[in-house]
């Protein structure tokens, strides 16, 4: 599968902030195109950089703040223990309220998140991006 406009733009964005070379971004872009998986996902395996400027990257890619969820963790009094499954498989939960809006943290920003999100929480809410990780060790905490 050919790579998204998306991750075309994140992997520009990341040899752009040498974060990677452009060696590493077309090795990454193989790996990514036969495994069936998105740019990200083949990077951080390969073990290049540090997720968090991945991440951050990431987050700067689809204009949104980043959140490091272990230095700044969600409000306990918005996560629901059943939805736990909900969290991990969508890599997306409610963070925080600021002035009314609900914030909504996730590792996967794009049209279906939106989607989810409005549907699960309402329209009145903004996103931030975390790792992956942080939000398995949030879940792992909640349980």
């Amino acid at each position: 599968m050919p790579l998204s406009p998306s991750d075309r733009a994140l992997g520009d964005l990341l040899v752009g902030r040498r974060v990677i070379t452009p060696a590493q971004l077309d090795e990454a872009a193989g790996l990514a195109e036969r495994w069936n998986v998105r740019l990200g996902d083949a990077l951080l395996s390969c073990n290049w950089m540090d997720p968090r400027l991945y991440y951050e990257a990431y987050a700067q890619n689809f204009d949104l703040p980043f959140v490091d969820l272990i230095r700044e963790p969600p409000d306990r009094k918005l996560l629901r223990a059943s939805e736990i499954e909900l969290y991990a498989s969508c890599l997306t939960m409610p963070w925080r309220c600021k002035d009314g809006r609900l914030f909504i943290a996730t590792a996967e920003p794009g049209p279906q998140t939106l989607l989810l999100a409005r549907d699960r929480w309402g329209a009145d809410i903004e996103f931030v991006v975390v790792s992956k990780f942080d939000i398995v060790i949030t879940v792992q905490r909640l349980r």
